[in-house]
């Protein structure tokens, strides 16, 4: 089934997915409890498309420009998806990201399936003239089957990328108005939902609620927090956990920490964002990383966690907030030694939710007002908690979310294809 529809967020990563992610994700699917055939087809893409043509411009003789489309949707008209540039195409990392989007909308309930953009060039090396030129030839070459006609797409966009109105001027420079159009509403124009200007708060909200639901915690006591990776992303988060019930006794990455037993005030984490010399909470990286808490919230990249992070863990629980960011190996390490992986497919999917919610906006013509957007947001909370209820500790609640996203998958394929055949 070709899909319909696509509604695409954009970001920049530096660094892309490693094989080892597709077949980590694959793994998730194939310890699920499902036919072989469903299996089958949740691990493979149904729509693949890699362009590659050279520079134009006498200056960049020689170079060549890539590009990737990967569509992971079968039973959907809707694919929701992401816009990656990366100095090189790896289909692999786009297939992981689109199945993992997949897996997250299934458990979410939400009829869409996964997809990933990559655009593959150094982009240090291009004026923003040249790469509007890049952008446009790439959109001219994508073919018709992917602009289908029933297109309402739509957009969360990253403020602090650059590539956003590159890309939207080299769209209104195509001269096809037919296609022009088309390419338009798959990527869309930036917009606010409910106010919130790309989910403001939300996501805080949300991994708070799901760390308190599963820790259990003495009556009168806080659940003591470490944050590993020191971003706008995590000092937000971890001022939000400070001030709703949770104790952030320590933040950092490699090079700067900060770590107190009685708690960081938001003072404290805001000086932490700014990597300013506090030596009051100063502390070596590795003796925070085996400081004892009851959960260990990753917020800093993919692959973060490896082995030996894994080992030197002192604590209850590890929250994967960033897609991939615990290592396959370091995943075994730490279910063997009993520590509890809240993963990223519950915990990472504010974004989904809002890239669905912005396209239902834009189909019905009419802005979501914010009481709204979080009335839907509690919905689809109190609908997730619901499948936290038979494990809600342990390492099993990894691979029983994963189980439920794929069971809910073939439901929904044997309804549109028939229960399969007896032998």
């Amino acid at each position: 089934m070709n899909a319909s529809a696509q509604t695409v967020r954009i970001y920049t990563q530096k660094s892309v997915l490693s094989e080892n992610t597709l077949k980590q994700i694959i793994k998730r699917i194939s310890d699920s409890k499902t036919e072989p055939e469903i299996k089958i087809i949740l691990a493979n893409s149904s729509k693949r498309i890699k362009v590659s043509f050279p520079m134009k411009e006498k200056e960049f003789s020689g170079d060549m420009f890539r590009g990737c489309l990967v569509i992971h949707n079968e039973l959907n008209d809707l694919s929701i998806g992401e816009i990656m540039f990366n100095d090189e195409i790896e289909v692999e990392s786009a297939e992981a990201h689109s199945i993992l989007n997949s897996m997250k909308y299934s458990l979410l309930g939400i009829p869409a399936g996964g997809a990933e953009l990559i655009f593959a060039f150094e982009q240090g090396r291009y004026s923003k003239q040249n790469r509007v030129k890049i952008f446009k030839e790439f959109f001219l070459m994508l073919s018709d089957d992917v602009l289908t006609s029933e297109m309402n797409l739509s957009i969360i966009k990253l403020k602090n990328d650059e590539n956003y109105p590159l890309i939207i001027k080299a769209l209104n420079e195509i001269e096809n108005p037919k296609k022009a159009h088309r390419l338009a509403f798959l990527i869309g124009a930036p917009n606010e939902i409910g106010g919130l200007s790309a989910g403001e708060n939300l996501e805080e909200v949300w991994i708070n609620n799901f760390l308190t639901k599963i820790m259990s915690r003495e009556e009168g006591k806080k659940i003591k927090v470490l944050i590993h990776g020191i971003n706008s992303r995590s000092i937000s988060a971890a001022k939000h956990f400070e001030t709703n019930g949770l104790s952030v006794i320590g933040i950092g990455e490699k090079g700067y920490a900060l770590y107190s037993q009685k708690g960081l005030s938001c003072e404290d984490l805001e000086l932490a964002g700014m990597r300013v010399c506090n030596e009051k909470f100063e502390a070596d990286y590795y003796d925070f990383l085996k400081k004892s808490a009851d959960i260990f919230v990753e917020m800093s990249c993919e692959g973060a966690i490896d082995s030996v992070i894994a080992e030197m863990l002192n604590v209850k629980a590890v929250a994967e907030t960033v897609d991939f960011s615990i290592q396959e190996y370091a995943f075994n390490i730490l279910e063997k030694r009993g520590i509890t992986v809240i993963p990223s497919i519950l915990l990472a999917v504010s974004g989904n939710i809002l890239n669905y919610l912005e396209f239902l906006q834009k189909k019905r013509g009419e802005e979501m007002t914010k009481s709204e957007v979080e009335m839907r947001f509690e919905s689809f909370q109190m609908q997730m908690e619901s499948l936290l209820a038979p494990d809600i500790s342990g390492n099993s609640l990894t691979k029983s979310l994963y189980s439920k996203a794929v069971g809910n998958y073939e439901k929904k394929y044997r309804i549109l294809y028939g229960e399969k055949t007896k032998e």
